[in-house]
Order: C-alpha cells, then structure tokens, then sequence
C-alpha cells in the first residue's frame, strides 16, 4: 500500500476559501492523497515562484487546501513531492498547470466598485402651504 498525493484542483482569486476579500491574488490548490497509505512530511512547490509548503503527513483519502501568492496573469505549475522522497504508487500525476486566464477580481472586494444603496432624498424643510388670498 502506497500513497498517491494529486492536485485536484487549482484556481486563482482574490477570496479565499471562505470568501472573504484577500489584499491581492492567490493560487488555491487541493491536494489530495487518493493512495491507501499516509504520505510523511509532504512538501508542495509552485515552479515558476520557487514557493514552497511544507505540508507535513496527508493520511489517506485526506484533502488539503494550499494557497499561493498569485497575480492576476501569470503563469504557474504546482509540484507535489519535489525532490521525489516519497514512494508512491503513481509519480506521473505530481504535477499540474493551471488554466493561465486572467484572474478577475470580484467587485464586492474592490473599494472602488463597491456601491452602496441610498435612500430617496428628503427635503430638509417641510414646504409650507402658502396662504390663499
């Protein structure tokens, strides 16, 4: 038994996973081991950053959710297991490409976009009847 770590999903925002505003973009990545044995001290690498995280020990059939400093419209990869120290029972999925679309930001986190409701304007002054003559 072995495990078998993967990417099983990948995006760019500016909201993390509980969509809250972030102050700039980051790369959200799924790792996931699908194997049937627990992978020690897990290490994940964005390529074209040199970014890492250390992980630590995914147990089988366990997720987890890794986030990278991102912009808008780069390019990027993600590497599972780097420097190859863990055995797994397939190599050939540690590394994926995420789709390289311009990230667009949602308006609700731009200060600038954000528009607030306003109430129908009240006249300050009650108008007064005028007397009839």
């Amino acid at each position: 038994a072995l495990p078998d770590l993967l990417i099983t999903s990948s995006l760019i925002s500016m909201v993390d996973i509980n969509g809250n505003c972030l102050a700039g973009y980051e790369l959200t990545a799924a790792l996931f081991n699908q194997g049937n044995a627990p992978a020690p001290d897990v290490v994940v690498e964005e390529l074209m950053s040199g970014h890492l995280i250390y992980a630590g020990r995914l147990e089988p059939q366990q997720n987890m959710i890794l986030q990278f400093p991102a912009s808008p419209n780069g390019r990027y990869r993600i590497m599972i297991d780097p420097q190859n120290q863990i055995m797994e029972s397939d190599e050939a999925n540690n590394i994926v490409t995420p789709p390289s679309m311009a990230a667009t930001p949602p308006g609700y986190c731009l200060p600038g976009l954000i528009r607030t409701p306003t109430t129908t304007p009240s006249p300050l002054y009650q108008p007064t009847p005028t007397p009839a003559n």
